[in-house]
């Protein structure tokens, strides 16, 4: 058999597989829109683990819990999360108004990060109400493929930021996302260095009310204020 009829051959079925690739893209990011138009709030349990490049491990694991909350067309967020291991007092995050706030207890110190309107929003609430057509607008998205997790049929959707400020920080999401609900089930974020945080959800709660005191900072007089 003559080459050039082989290699027309395989163009055709690579161009068959992209199409078929950008088709199912395209679905599940309409299923998100969908998802997102009812989403009101989601909690859920988390586990993470950090990975470092420079000593080839995982050098943290983390317990916790998170919850999501969309108010007035904005989400917020807030987490309590715990080393595994350590009996430290948990680390409590909280999100809103484009403003993140990092309580360490065993510091006694809140770090405070204000970023410009809908920056922050578009990776730390990734994968939990956002809209398809939000996510697009953000991020260079490619479908992977679909993969089942913890009994759950996902579609394996990999970003590359269109912001070179979140391009610094990371150069790469991989979102696991459950198109009926618009959720992630699974998160890795890759830095340019080379480490990552892999986060697993389960236990998801949708739409329920949120008992966000669980997840109140308790700072004291002595609490050390950092603005970044």
């Amino acid at each position: 058999m003559r080459l050039r009829p082989i290699l027309l051959t395989l163009a055709t079925f690579a161009f068959s597989a992209v199409a078929h690739a950008q088709g199912q893209l395209q679905s599940v990011l309409a299923e998100m829109d969908k998802a997102s138009a009812s989403f009101q709030s989601a909690r859920a349990d988390v586990h993470q683990e950090f990975y470092e490049k420079v000593i080839h491990a995982v050098s943290t694991v983390q317990n916790g819990s998170v919850y999501f909350v969309r108010k007035n067309g904005q989400t917020g967020m807030g987490a309590v999360m715990s080393d595994v291991g350590s009996s430290a007092k948990p680390q409590v995050i909280q999100y809103s108004d484009n403003v993140l706030k990092v309580f360490s207890p065993a510091l006694n110190q809140v770090d405070v990060f204000k970023a410009k309107a809908g920056q922050a929003d578009s990776f730390l609430t990734l994968g939990f109400g956002g809209s398809g057509k939000d996510l697009a607008a953000s991020w260079n998205v490619s479908d992977a493929g679909s993969e089942t997790i913890a009994g759950v049929k996902t579609e394996k959707l990999e970003l590359t930021p269109k912001d070179a400020k979140i391009a610094a920080n990371f150069d790469k999401i991989t979102l696991w996302i459950d198109p009926a609900r618009g959720i992630s089930l699974r998160q890795v974020f890759h830095t340019p260095e080379g480490d990552y945080r892999t986060a697993n959800y389960s236990n998801i709660k949708m739409n329920a009310k949120v008992d966000t005191a669980a997840f109140a900072m308790h700072p004291d007089k002595a609490t050390k204020i950092v603005t970044h």
